[in-house]
């Protein structure tokens, strides 16, 4: 027990730091949006092309995680908007935001952090295979189906927004990028492979000062039913679904997980909502939900956090 609390301790005080920092003034909005950009577009970005093209492509990609992610994760995204529009009466943008609540977990500010404590061989495997689900297939799902509810874009032309914004990611471009090199064999310099390892040293710490200082000035307002049903949803339902998704992709005929990866797929099924939840929800006038989602998930993920990294 104690060696959890360690764990999910150490995690959460570094988030509290942040929350401290931007109560006294120390980092205002302005500058965590600048601190949270450079995790986004540099630091993370490069730990993920240093580790991936340092890596053999057999250790990079497991079918079988890959496989009952996506699945566990449309399935949360199907049951979070069904439940919006058939239970809560939610229109469908709203519906679609309850649903990414639900289903987009915050595998690069909290998740990687969490698992290189935990898990410090699989952290950046596990968060490489969660990048591809995440960029690939759940958050263009999600963007597409707000647009298409809004009514902003339609048919080509949302395609090709969708698109764009996708394959310009810089994160998705660091994993292309690691996975050429890596199926090319080809070895990186050290003037190339050291500031690479420099800048991403930086990326677990300062990303989770950035999800604190974030939290600190969100609205706290009446807690109304949608939003528990969002805090449920992504903390505990998440996770059942991606073991049901491991599930079919053993009945699929794919391999079987290492323990530490199937740790890996429960535990990020089970984070807090991305980070920029309340911001891609913000363009579609839902971003109070949002928040509030945010603001009630964190603080709760370290008491299911830590009772899931005790079963595990």
């Amino acid at each position: 027990m104690l060696d959890v609390l360690n764990i999910t301790g150490t995690l959460f005080a570094v988030v509290a730091i942040g929350y401290v920092l931007a109560w006294r003034g120390i980092f205002d909005r302005t500058a965590l949006q600048v601190m949270g950009r450079f995790v986004v577009t540099i630091a993370l970005p490069a730990l993920i092309f240093r580790t991936l093209a340092e890596r053999d492509l057999a250790e990079i990609v497991m079918p079988t995680y890959l496989v009952a992610y996506a699945i566990g994760g449309l399935l949360i995204i199907a049951l979070g908007y069904v439940l919006a529009r058939a239970a809560l009466g939610q229109s469908p943008v709203q519906a679609t935001f309850q649903a990414m609540g639900m289903s987009c977990p915050n595998s690069g500010y909290v998740g990687y952090p969490l698992l290189l404590l935990a898990y410090p061989s699989l952290a950046t495997q596990v968060l490489a295979m969660n990048f591809v689900v995440e960029n690939l297939i759940l958050l263009p799902l999600l963007l597409t189906l707000a647009e298409r509810s809004a009514g902003t874009s339609s048919g080509l032309r949302l395609f090709a927004e969708t698109a764009k914004r996708v394959l310009l990611n810089p994160i998705l471009l660091a994993l292309l990028g690691g996975l050429a090199v890596s199926l090319s064999g080809l070895k990186l310099p050290y003037v190339v492979s050291e500031p690479l390892r420099m800048l991403s040293l930086t990326s677990a710490g300062l990303a989770l000062v950035v999800i604190g200082g974030t939290l600190y000035g969100l609205p706290l307002r009446t807690v109304r039913l949608p939003v528990i049903w969002a805090v449920v949803g992504k903390l505990l339902i998440m996770p059942l679904a991606v073991l049901a998704g491991l599930v079919v992709a053993r009945a699929l005929g794919l391999g079987p997980l290492s323990d530490g990866l199937r740790a890996g797929l429960i535990i990020t099924a089970a984070l807090p909502p991305i980070a920029i939840y309340p911001l891609l929800a913000q363009r579609f006038g839902q971003e109070e939900q949002a928040a509030l989602v945010m603001l009630i998930t964190i603080p709760a993920s370290f008491v299911t956090l830590s009772a899931l990294l005790l079963m595990l």
